[in-house]
């Protein structure tokens, strides 16, 4: 009886994926850290929605059972985010100074349903008093509060965000520290060379790529990762984040690592290392925005001009180097902004000057609305931009 023939033999399994991962572009990151101390004004403004007086959401209310956590010294390094906490910043700033009693000025756009309604304005100041009655305890004898149809220094009204504008709440005091600004000492900024790193990735497989996952790593530390439910691109764009200079030393290496995975659930991994080189810029910088301005205007507020002789006179060395740069919101027209910008920086200057006659100004001028700085769809951005920037450039050995 002949014997059986042998089974054929199994099917070969079919190959792993293939994978590859390069740098498009430089294959270095170099990093430079700068130290900066940053003084960010307060805009004494609470802004309203047509006919509303309930304070609108982006404004950060903490309450009663949290208040008590709030500090200025963990305020993000940001204008508008620092601006947001007004009402827990004036409910803090009230509650550590009792001496100190404020007035809540209602107004309104005095358009349409808000025309003449002083009502309107008289609860919107409430709006803002009640919270700081119940979130802060602060004593209601503490805070008066006025109406009235429009702002004593309005936007104008010709413009749609002008009535944005105009429907707000201010917040008066005859106490200067209840408006004093928010500095932020000596952190790091980081300018990092190239912004972004693009990766040309590669992948194939017979059975097929049903995945990929981009991951980038520092000592087996993950700090940033990518990836979909598919093949992946042939390109991708990196943006660095200062979370990457942070985690990264002077002379240090990112290992980045692309996974694809099969329909057969097989794996392949590259991996690209990238070079980093970080280092200590040699000049520390001293930042002043100021809210100077209303609407239309190039003269200083004696508020403004305090802070900023406070500002120059601990700021400014006989080593520093200064610009000056003037700016404006989107409103009106670019040539009449290019020139009113141009004045503010023109006002800060002769106020500098009359601080330190012999301050070396590299630059003064007015970019207009040239550069958008802060989101204009909102009134506070708007404000915001109605500003002039001092930056001071001192070398550290000369501190």
């Amino acid at each position: 009886m002949p014997e059986p023939s042998a089974p054929p033999p199994p099917a070969p399994l079919p190959p792993a994926p293939v994978v590859t991962l390069s740098s498009s572009n430089s294959a270095d990151i170099h990093i430079t850290e700068t130290t900066v101390t940053e003084t960010f004004p307060i805009l004494p403004y609470v802004f309203f929605d047509g006919n509303s007086s309930v304070i609108p959401a982006r404004y950060i209310r903490r309450g009663r059972d949290s208040a008590a956590t709030f500090r200025e010294g963990t305020l993000p390094n940001n204008a508008i985010d620092i601006y947001h906490n007004i009402l827990d910043l004036t409910g803090k700033r009230l509650s550590e100074n009792p001496s100190i009693t404020v007035t809540l000025i209602g107004a309104t756009d005095n358009k349409d349903t808000e025309s003449a309604n002083t009502e309107l304005a008289r609860m919107r100041a409430l709006a803002v008093k009640n919270y700081l009655v119940s979130a802060w305890d602060i004593d209601s004898s503490r805070i008066n509060i006025t109406a009235q149809r429009l702002p004593d220094n309005p936007t104008n009204p010709s413009y749609a965000e002008g009535d944005e504008e105009n429907r707000r709440v201010e917040i008066a005091s005859s106490d200067e520290n209840l408006f004093k600004p928010i500095v932020h000492e000596k952190f790091s900024e980081y300018s990092m060379t190239p912004p972004t790193m693009n990766f040309n990735l590669g992948a194939s497989s017979q059975a097929g790529v049903t995945s990929w996952t981009l991951v980038a790593q520092r000592q087996g530390e993950t700090f940033a990762q990518f990836g979909a439910d598919s093949a992946p691109p042939k390109d991708y764009a990196w943006t660095l984040t200062d979370k990457v200079a942070r985690a990264v030393g002077d002379s240090d290496h990112i290992a980045c690592l692309l996974t694809v995975r099969d329909i057969n659930g097989k794996e392949a991994t590259s991996e690209s290392d990238v070079p980093v080189f970080k280092q200590k810029n040699n000049v520390e910088v001293g930042r002043l925005s100021l809210i100077v301005f209303d609407f239309d205007k190039a003269d200083i507020s004696v508020e403004n001009r305090a802070m900023m002789e406070k500002f120059v006179a601990t700021a400014v060395t006989p080593s520093s180097t200064i610009s000056i740069i003037g700016s404006t919101d989107r409103l009106g027209e670019a040539d009449h902004n290019q020139e009113l910008s141009d004045a503010r920086a023109q006002s800060v200057k002769k106020i500098l000057l009359t601080v330190k006659p012999d301050a070396n100004i590299i630059e003064c001028k007015g970019i207009g609305e040239s550069k958008i700085l802060y989101n204009n769809a909102l009134p506070e951005g708007r404000f915001y931009c109605r500003t002039v920037a001092i930056n001071v450039l001192t070398p550290v050995d000369a501190h």
